[in-house]
């Protein structure tokens, strides 16, 4: 109690004006609730953790809406199982390798032989599943031996510190799921894009691209098909790159949902 009166005394004069709550939190994290509440303040106020307890400085409607939050969010953990169907679609077009024939033993007869283009279209579905508790984080892996193309350098090449060069093929792909909390009839999802990063990949380990800058915050209903997909098209150029991308001969469009049920 001694901290908790040493944070109050410490934050309280920059807010004179503001109410001060400290609030226990029984059954979760207090540091995780409170990057939850931090998004709630208004500029000059402020949320604290201190142990298991949550130190609030805001004025009364911000401050009645953290409680409320918090009250939502400090329930025991729940298990969730979460699964993931993907559908794809794939558009290929490529050109047959040209050949000179040669034909007659004596004549020396030749002629140069060149195929028209191929096309063709596939089509497949695949469902995975993860049973995570909330507050967890799990993968969804979405694309695997993707050549390493202008566009992914485009997209990668945003990030400090990636290297310019090109040295090897292939990339992974796909979105890091975290199922924050269950709030009445829906589950607060955060999604954040993932990479393997191309420029460090050694003996197996092909570390991540660090892309928490774009995490978004989804509310999936609970026992229903989500068109997690569709949400993420348009909400940065690394998303809508790993759910549809193009080669010089091959188009992928993916089509995603996504569905959360509690897990017995």
């Amino acid at each position: 109690m001694k901290r908790l009166l040493l944070i109050v005394i410490l934050l309280f004069p920059c807010l004179s004006f503001a109410e001060v709550k400290i609030i226990e939190v029984k059954h979760r994290v207090a540091s995780d609730l409170e990057l939850q509440v931090r998004g709630l303040l208004d500029d000059g106020e402020k949320v604290h953790a201190a142990g298991s307890h949550l130190v609030l400085i805001a004025e009364g409607e911000t401050l009645q809406a953290a409680e409320e939050l918090i009250a939502l969010l400090d329930k025991p953990l729940r298990n969730l199982l979460i699964r993931v169907r993907q559908s794809e679609e794939q558009q290929q077009v490529g050109k047959d390798v040209s050949a000179t024939v040669h034909y007659g033993a004596r004549s020396g007869t030749s002629s140069s032989v060149e195929a028209g283009f191929r096309r063709g279209n596939t089509s497949s579905a695949q469902e995975q599943t993860l049973q995570l508790v909330e507050g967890g984080k799990g993968l969804i892996e979405i694309g695997q031996e993707i050549p390493f193309t202008e566009q992914w350098s485009a997209v990668t090449g945003d990030n400090i510190g990636y290297a310019e060069k090109i040295a090897y093929k292939t990339i992974s792909t796909g979105f890091w799921i975290y199922p924050v909390g269950v709030v009445e009839d829906k589950v607060l999802v955060d999604v954040e894009p993932y990479i393997t990063r191309a420029n460090k990949m050694t003996a197996g380990k092909s570390p991540q691209i660090d892309y928490s800058q774009l995490r978004t915050r989804l509310q999936v209903p609970i026992g229903e098909w989500y068109p997690l997909g569709s949400h993420l098209m348009h909400r940065d150029k690394v998303s809508q790159a790993i759910i549809s991308w193009r080669s010089s001969d091959r188009q992928i469009d993916r089509q995603l949902q996504i569905r959360i049920d509690p897990a017995e």
